[in-house]
């Protein structure tokens, strides 16, 4: 009985030091919520690797150090761009090319500005426009002349009533005094015209006659647009 016992008593106090020695133990471990995450080495060697490609690969395209530039991760969505502007560029070229040759400086664009029927002008004058053809009339005792000058006149106040400032345009290229000359504003100009403008779209103005007292007078002019 004293055998077992004794027994009994060293099998109790070894497993109260077995079991203090594991409360010891997981004490002293740390807690694993707060143990520190190892950093992904390899990735962030594989970050760096790919930038450090990028930045060289951008300065041996733009230094020209290399024979063959470094291909960069975006190398390949560029050239697609590219080609594309190109197709783009030529399209314009080529809708540019085809269209329609626009007006030289020399050849001014005009029209009459007055609408189709009469139109009143100051001093007792008026116009009656019919199509591309205007005709002013003057037959009043101030206005009708056989005088170059003063048909001139008369021709330089009421021209751009008819076709606006281009008609400034077209008389300032005419030095003053040489529209028309007196002998032959009543025989030749009524045929032959007086023309305004370069080759091809200009205005042509003929003096209109009728007769009197003592031979034709001028009473008013008939312009049209040649084309």
């Amino acid at each position: 009985m004293r055998f077992s016992l004794w027994t009994m008593g060293l099998a109790v106090v070894g497993i109260v030091a077995a079991t203090g020695a594991g409360a010891v133990g997981k004490h002293a471990e740390p807690p694993s919520a707060a143990r520190p995450t190892p950093k992904p080495v390899v990735k962030a060697a594989t970050v760096i690797s790919d930038t450090t490609l990028a930045v060289a690969g951008t300065v041996l395209q733009q230094g020209s150090v290399a024979s063959a530039p470094v291909p960069t991760p975006d190398s390949a969505q560029r050239r697609p761009l590219a080609a594309t502007a190109s197709v783009a560029a030529g399209t314009v070229v080529d809708s540019v090319s085809r269209a329609a040759p626009l007006p030289t400086p020399s050849t001014p664009v005009f029209g009459s500005i007055l609408p189709q029927g009469r139109t009143d002008l100051p001093d007792s004058l008026f116009a009656v426009r019919s199509g591309d053809t205007v005709v002013v009339h003057f037959d009043t005792s101030p206005a009708r002349t056989r005088r170059g000058d003063k048909f001139e006149r008369i021709v330089r106040q009421t021209l751009r009533a008819v076709y606006g400032p281009v008609a400034d345009t077209l008389l300032a290229a005419v030095p003053e005094g040489r529209l028309a000359a007196s002998k032959a504003l009543v025989t030749d100009l009524p045929k032959r015209g007086i023309r305004l403008g370069p080759t091809g779209r200009r205005l042509t103005l003929w003096p209109e006659t009728r007769p009197g007292r003592d031979g034709p007078l001028v009473v008013g002019y008939r312009t049209t647009i040649e084309h």
